[in-house]
């Protein structure tokens, strides 16, 4: 293994030319890129980098171990570049990754894009796009870009982030092959909706399973591949498909089971110059509803900044919308709608009962139905219209402690009233035993059931 690492350092070292040294007939370019830096000067110092400081007026900087793609226009050959030094400044070196990319002595040929994961580069076609807004890890070819680019960790609440899916494009500046220095133009604008659902009591016990960014008026792009237009190399632009599909007019982040709502939260994404005045539809789905919010960005989105939108429940709208109001004629409203639910009961006061101290060998278990609420929560007031328990049956108990029996009649009885009891097969063996009530001797699957635990330490 130290032998290979060892060859594997050599070869990229050697891969390295000099930039002093002319290299004649090398395809598309006599000279060869050993390194490059990407600097940001003046009024353009918010253009690039990869990492959002929003203490610090929205300025972005390299971070480490970020990769750049840099492209021949001539060939459409790539080569992946990375930051060597420089991460947390506006200045970053960086250095191929094996061969250094071919190029004419004044970089007239070559384009530096970033990220390097979401950079497409089409040598047959000569094209150069970008997949925007785009959950890496879903596919193995996503995954496989994602290694290539050296990201090593994914949170998958988060599928785009700025790291991941930030679009920049390098510019022509007074460079040469002796001193390659690049500026980056930033073809999006960020855009990050800040989620806070904690002003009511009731909706931030909730848990958010997904939420979907979805354009609704005009044919414009937020997702999906877009072709770089390098025809004026000083202002290269995004070129949006002839034909969307709606995948292409959509960003959805899915969040895990534990994803609650007892605090804000951000999700941010990329929007395009041209959305101005154009109303995005934000559908947030919880267990228990379906809020839809309705914004129109009120401000012209030039590439390189951020717009930021407060989202929140009876917060920063100007109206909730009436049955025959339109949200078009609003510039930010919501709507919401309450889940259809499995109905959820509680049977008795616990579902844990403890058989402890000298003498006691038997427990009686309530199995009087209550009501819950919403959020599943056990309520003091009856239920009566839940199922009734009839039969009680033991699951499963450890052998050692012996079959406990259900009102003196073995493993299985009928429950009359609203409770039975249980009695350990003998006082003196220790164990735990799990309990069940049905409708019926003949149901298969228990209205709830009861973990009886006799230690041989009492614990009280």
């Amino acid at each position: 293994v130290y032998a290979l690492a060892a060859f594997s350092i050599a070869g990229a070292g050697c891969s390295k030319e000099p930039l002093s040294m002319d290299h004649a007939g090398l395809e598309g370019g006599s000279y060869r890129l050993s390194t490059l830096s990407a600097t940001i000067e003046g009024e353009d110092a918010d253009e690039t980098r990869s990492s959002l400081q929003t203490s610090n007026n929205n300025v972005v900087y390299w971070t480490a171990k970020d990769r750049i793609r840099v492209v021949n226009t001539t060939t459409y050959e790539s080569w992946i570049y990375e930051l060597v030094s420089g991460a947390g400044t506006s200045v970053g070196k960086f250095e191929p990754l094996g061969a250094a990319a071919t190029c004419e002595e004044d970089l007239s040929n070559i384009a530096a894009v970033y990220p390097a994961v979401a950079a497409i580069v089409d040598k047959s076609a000569k094209t150069l796009s970008f997949t925007v807004n785009h959950d890496w890890n879903k596919t193995e070819e996503g995954k496989e870009r994602l290694t290539e680019c050296n990201i090593r960790s994914w949170n998958n609440d988060s599928p785009t982030a700025f790291t991941h899916n930030d679009i920049k494009v390098s510019y022509h500046v007074n460079g040469s092959k002796e001193n390659a220095n690049f500026k980056f133009r930033q073809l999006g604008t960020w855009c990050v909706f800040a989620f806070d659902f904690t002003s009511d009591e009731s909706i931030r016990k909730e848990s958010l399973q997904s939420i979907e960014v979805t354009t609704t008026e005009g044919d414009m792009q937020i997702s999906g591949t877009q072709r770089v237009d390098l025809t004026d190399p000083n202002q290269p632009v995004l070129v949006a498909k002839s034909t969307l599909a709606e995948e292409d007019k959509t960003v959805k982040w899915s969040f895990n089971s534990a994803s609650g709502m007892s605090t804000a939260f951000t999700r941010s994404m990329m929007l395009f110059p041209g959305l101005e005045n154009r109303q995005l539809k934000i559908t947030a789905e919880t267990n228990m509803h379906t809020f839809v919010f309705y914004a129109k960005p009120q401000v012209k989105l030039e590439a390189g900044t951020v717009l930021k939108f407060p989202i929140g429940f009876k917060q920063n709208f100007n109206t909730e919308i009436g049955e025959s109001d339109n949200p078009l004629d609003y510039a930010m409203a919501y709507t919401s709608v309450e889940k259809s639910l499995y109905p959820f009961y509680y049977y008795g006061d616990a579902n844990c009962y403890l058989i402890a101290g000298a003498g006691k060998n038997s427990a009686t278990i309530d199995v009087t139905p209550h009501q819950a609420s919403p959020y599943y929560e056990k309520k003091t007031a009856k239920a009566t219209d839940a199922p009734k328990p009839a039969y009680a049956k033991v699951i499963w108990y450890e052998t050692a402690m012996g079959a406990p029996k259900i009102n003196g009649a073995g493993q299985a009885a009928a429950i009359t009233g609203d409770n039975f009891t249980v009695t350990l097969a003998d006082a003196t063996k220790y164990g735990n035993a799990l309990i069940g009530i049905y409708e019926s001797a003949e149901s298969e699957t228990p209205l709830w059931s009861y973990h009886i635990w006799h230690p041989q330490d009492d614990p009280t």
